[in-house]
């Protein structure tokens, strides 16, 4: 089974999620500049949101890049008729799917909420008492943006007919090793 043929179906989220994260950056620049704050409150959380997106994005990156993050994310399921012998390939989610989108995405809230009284020099508690709806709703936009990479990028593993079919041959005819005795 080889790793190339899905290459190229993974290569397209990357292309989707890039444009749709310079979108959110420039989305999220305009209204947060506008919203009548203290100039030094918008360039923080300006900064902290754009950095949040270029984080996300980077992470989406490097996730479908090779095959071990790929096969950690996603399983391959072989289902067996048993009237007919004949075998379908289903990809699903990996076990550690969820655990990663909600582990990072709380992780990050954290971590841009702690941040933020860094930059303004200010305790922790005031800055999560005046800031903690922003990244409240941005731990949800990067909750939602995770999701649909990965399902996205599900999704077209699934549909790739050629990958199916390499994947059932390799199941059904597994390659052979040969051991060398040592004499």
């Amino acid at each position: 089974m080889e790793f190339k043929l899905i290459k190229s179906d993974l290569k397209k989220p990357i292309l989707w999620f890039g444009s749709i994260t310079l979108s959110l950056i420039v989305i999220s620049s305009i209204v947060l500049l506008s919203i009548p704050l203290e100039t030094k409150t918008k360039i923080t959380l300006v900064c902290q949101i754009n950095l949040n997106f270029v984080l996300f994005y980077l992470v989406c990156l490097t996730t479908n890049l090779n095959k071990t993050s790929v096969s950690l994310f996603y399983n391959m399921e072989v289902i067996t008729n048993t009237e007919t012998n004949e075998k379908q390939l289903n990809v699903i989610k990996g076990r550690f799917f969820y655990y990663f989108i909600l582990i990072f995405s709380i992780g990050a809230f954290f971590i841009e909420l702690t941040s933020g009284s860094l930059i303004s020099k200010v305790s922790w508690a005031e800055n999560a008492k005046s800031n903690w709806w922003v990244f409240f709703i941005l731990m949800f936009i990067n909750l939602i943006y995770l999701y649909l990479f990965f399902e996205i990028s599900r999704y077209l593993m699934s549909q790739n007919e050629e990958f199916k079919k390499s994947y059932l041959n390799f199941i059904n005819n597994p390659p052979k090793k040969e051991v060398k005795s040592q004499d």
